[in-house]
This record gives structure tokens, C-alpha cells and sequence, in this order.
């Protein structure tokens, strides 16, 4: 099975995220499909990590599909296979994101700003976020963040995260 992936090949990055959410603005899905497997590369142990699908709706609102739980987990590659009753349908266009629960001490996932030497093999460059300060406990699938109504920082980034979907056969 071929997978489509989306988001940077998860390595050892010099920074943690932050515990806020992060929306990857500038790379999509380019087919419908289900994710199948999570990869990121974890910088603290103890901190769930919530990845998520967004869908952009008109202006600068995205609408959260659904996310996935990641337990905490010792610092390094990791990969989460996602049970067929946990996959998210994913369509053309939506993006990825991650976010914490508000009494997380930091993030977890690896990430570098486009100031810091990182390698852009692969898929390594960076890539526009939005950094928002809603958590965990804020959101629910079906819910909009609208960037023209919140406080938030846009920023170039390499996110040590990857989403992977097999794509939906065609009809």
C-alpha cells in the first residue's frame, strides 16, 4: 500500500514546539484518503500530543475534522499506527496541525524556526504555521478557529511531523 504523506520527515530538531495550537498552513493534502499512521519525532517524555486535520473554510477560518491522542513516549523517532475505528477521513486541501492541553509544560513535538541551521532534505523545508493559543480542553471536532477573530503568530517552521493517508480509490 502507497501512502501519501504530508508535513516534514519527522528528525531531531533543536527546539520543542510550543503548547499552543499550531496549524501548517502552507502544505495540504493533495487526495482524499484516511490517515493510517502518525510519524514525529518527540522532544519531551511526559506530554500528550494531539495531531489533528483542519479544513480551510472561507477567509481565515479552519474547522477542526478530527484529531488523535498520541500518549507520552520516550524522546526520539516515533510512530503511532492509527486503529481503523480512530482514522480520520481526510479530503483535498485540509491540512495538519498539533495542540496540548493547557496544563502542558511545554510541547513535544521537534520543531526548528527558518533562522536555525536545518538540513531541507526530502521534505525538510519550512513551512508557514499559525501559532494560536487555544488548547486541548478548548476544542471538539466541528469547531472553527477563525484566524481574523484570535490573537495568533504566523511563522516560518520545520515541524518534525508527518501525517500519512492511504489514498481513497477512485470512484
Amino acid at each position: 500500500m502507497k501512502l501519501q504523506k504530508v508535513g516534514r520527515q519527522p528528525r531531531d530538531l533543536p527546539e520543542i514546539s510550543s503548547n499552543k495550537l499550531i496549524l501548517c498552513l502552507s502544505e495540504s493534502f493533495q487526495s482524499a484518503g484516511t490517515i493510517v499512521r502518525w510519524d514525529y519525532y518527540r522532544k519531551e517524555s511526559i506530554v500528550p500530543v494531539y495531531v489533528s486535520v483542519w479544513r480551510h473554510q472561507e477567509g481565515n477560518k479552519y474547522q477542526l475534522v478530527d484529531y488523535n491522542e498520541l500518549n507520552p513516549g520516550v524522546i526520539d523517532f516515533q510512530t503511532k499506527e492509527i486503529d481503523d475505528d480512530e482514522q480520520i477521513e481526510v479530503q483535498s486541501g485540509d491540512i495538519i496541525g498539533v495542540f496540548y492541553s493547557k496544563y502542558s509544560i511545554s510541547g513535544a513535538v521537534a520543531m526548528a524556526t527558518d533562522t536555525q541551521e536545518v538540513s531541507k532534505d526530502d521534505n525538510g523545508n519550512f513551512h508557514r504555521v499559525a501559532e494560536v493559543e487555544i488548547f486541548e480542553e478548548d476544542l471538539s471536532p466541528g469547531d472553527v478557529v477563525d484566524l481574523d477573530e484570535v490573537a495568533h503568530k504566523v511563522a516560518n517552521v520545520a515541524l518534525a511531523l508527518q501525517a500519512n493517508i492511504k489514498v481513497a480509490d477512485k470512484v
